[in-house]
């Protein structure tokens, strides 16, 4: 069901954005801060990069 989920915000974040989203963009679409300025938006793309690189070292 998450994944279903993920693949939707996918779609819609492609759509907002004309063109194919990167990871980051997904999980701001996730969390409802695709296009917005707001601080939340820069604490969310920290902490998504932060636990991307995690993940690549593994």
């Amino acid at each position: 069901m998450g994944i279903r989920w993920i693949f939707r915000k996918r779609r819609l974040a492609e759509g907002k954005l004309g063109r194919g989203a990167t990871p980051e963009e997904i999980v701001l679409e996730y969390k409802g801060l695709l296009g917005s300025k707001s601080e939340y938006q820069q604490q969310a793309l920290k902490k998504f990069r932060e636990h991307y690189a995690i993940l690549k070292k593994k």
